[in-house]
């Protein structure tokens, strides 16, 4: 397993991966040496030796994160003119498993707050087309933004491994897409500047021009990855917002360390024996222990070196674990709600609510959340698959598929049962104070258009009509089968 690719010379740039990869650990369970130094920083060096292991299980980080990443919990719809296309899509992006993977890709765009999603289209020996989506995490890649449009990069360069030619290592290298000027796409070594495209099978240079592969039906040249991005920001970057959430999760780190350390060693009453010694076989240097229960009695022998009566006595707990465990949820919900989460968003799942353990965010905080960011990774979702009908065409070389107008919706989950009752409730307010009509509040209950709740209330009087119709002719089965829907 290699290490991190090098860091690249300009110190912003640098900066930035450095703070992203400390992101990604934190969202990938690798992080316990973040969380090390910062007992070290936080304790000193002999403290922290004292404590001992660092206790990773409180992670509100990645808790937020991935509790927030709710938008692909149900399967996008995907919607073209062409329905040809639509089916030929669905089939592909299912076979590729891209709806799966934008979870755990969301989950990490919110983190690093940008994503981008490499698009790579191969042919099979039986001519069908082979779709491979690739994350491209914001620590592993480097970008050039368009001047003109901020937001749009012309230039993107991802750090791949591949196995050393002739050696049985493997080297970190970068693929670089380059629209600056004529477009090419080359292999640069590990200092991200040495051409070494020929020692991987391209042309010295890498393709250029004519040769660049990634183009569009009309000749345009274009870069196969799709950024996400976990906000609009209108800028290519922007990689520390947001930044006292990952902080403050080392600082829980260390807290809930620290608290496992006074469970274990401090909170419990402090004993001390003055001028005796308990009898005992078992002596490491001028240590005597000696396992003891309610029912020993103990043997206390009297130092020789000392005047007087033996005494023995303890001193308070040295801790309040209860005390210290609300200190900690306290601190930990005072920075996540300065990183912008809605308190009533977290809940915790362990069964004591002054615990920090386990957070997690609620079944409304994850409907808020989509309703929050479906309108910024949908038009993302929708490059993706107009990136891959591109792709696609050029590979089979003939136009298969529509490159445009795709659009993805992203399916609501459904209201938690609160929301529902409060609807409920206020439809039926609304109805009872005359402000709506009894279609629109049938509508507003279960859904649909009010057109559709008018003919079901139509359909509904007629058949109470026919069933006290049916009563008065003595026909109560008939009536029981109109009353219950025809």
């Amino acid at each position: 397993m290699l290490s991190d690719p090098p860091l690249p010379a300009d110190p912003a740039e640098a900066s930035r991966i450095t703070h992203a990869r400390l992101r990604r650990r934190m969202m990938s369970g690798t992080w316990r040496d973040d969380l090390a130094a910062r007992m070290r920083r936080n304790l000193g060096n002999v403290r922290a030796e004292a404590i001992g292991e660092p206790d990773m299980s409180a992670n509100p980080f990645e808790a937020t994160c991935t509790g927030s990443a709710a938008l692909y919990d149900l399967t996008p719809l995907i919607r073209n003119p062409d329905p040809t296309s639509v089916e030929a899509m669905s089939r592909w992006v299912a076979e590729a498993q891209l709806w799966p993977q934008m979870a755990r890709n969301q989950a990490m765009t919110l983190a690093q707050r940008e994503l981008r999603l490499r698009v790579q289209v191969s042919i099979t020996p039986d001519g069908r087309p082979e779709i491979v989506y690739t994350p491209a995490y914001a620590d592993l890649v480097l970008l050039e933004a368009d001047p003109v449009r901020p937001s749009r990069p012309i230039r993107v360069s991802q750090a791949v491994q591949r196995a050393e030619l002739g050696g049985a290592r493997n080297v970190w290298t970068w693929d670089d897409w380059d629209l600056r000027g004529e477009p090419v796409y080359r292999i640069l070594a590990a200092d991200a500047e040495t051409d070494v495209s020929a020692t991987y099978g391209l042309p010295p240079g890498g393709l250029v021009g004519e040769a660049y592969p990634a183009r569009r039906l009309d000749g345009s040249a274009l870069l196969p990855y799709v950024c996400y991005h976990a906000a609009v920001t209108g800028y290519l970057l922007d990689p520390y917002y947001r930044r006292e959430l990952v902080e403050g999760n080392l600082n829980v780190g260390v807290l809930w360390t620290f608290f496992g350390h006074l469970v274990r060693a401090a909170s419990w009453p402090q004993r001390y024996l003055i001028g005796g010694a308990i009898a005992s076989e078992r002596a490491e240097g001028n240590v005597r222990r000696i396992v003891a229960d309610p029912a020993t009695i103990l043997e206390v022998l009297q130092d020789p070196g000392f005047e007087g009566q033996p005494s023995a006595g303890q001193w308070g707990s040295a801790s309040d674990p209860k005390a210290v465990a609300e200190a900690i949820g306290m601190y930990e919900a005072r920075f996540t709600a300065y990183a912008g989460m809605d308190p009533s968003d977290l809940q915790r799942t362990s069964g004591d609510p002054r615990s920090g353990y386990a957070l997690a965010i609620s079944q409304e905080g994850r409907i808020r959340a989509q309703r929050r960011y479906a309108p910024v990774f949908a038009p993302s979702d929708a490059e993706t698959l107009s990136v891959t009908a591109a792709l696609v065409n050029a590979a089979l070389g003939a136009a298969v598929v529509a490159e445009t107008g795709w659009e993805v919706e992203h399916v609501a989950l459904p209201p938690s049962i609160e929301e529902r009752r409060a609807k409920r409730e206020e439809a039926i307010a609304l109805y009872q104070a005359g402000l709506i009509t009894q279609a629109e509040a049938r509508a507003a209950v279960l859904g649909g258009t009010v057109e559709a709740a008018e003919e079901a209330l139509a359909i509904s009087s007629d058949l109470r009509t026919m069933a006290l119709d049916a009563i008065d002719d003595g026909d109560v089965d008939a009536a029981v089968t109109l009353l219950q829907g025809g």
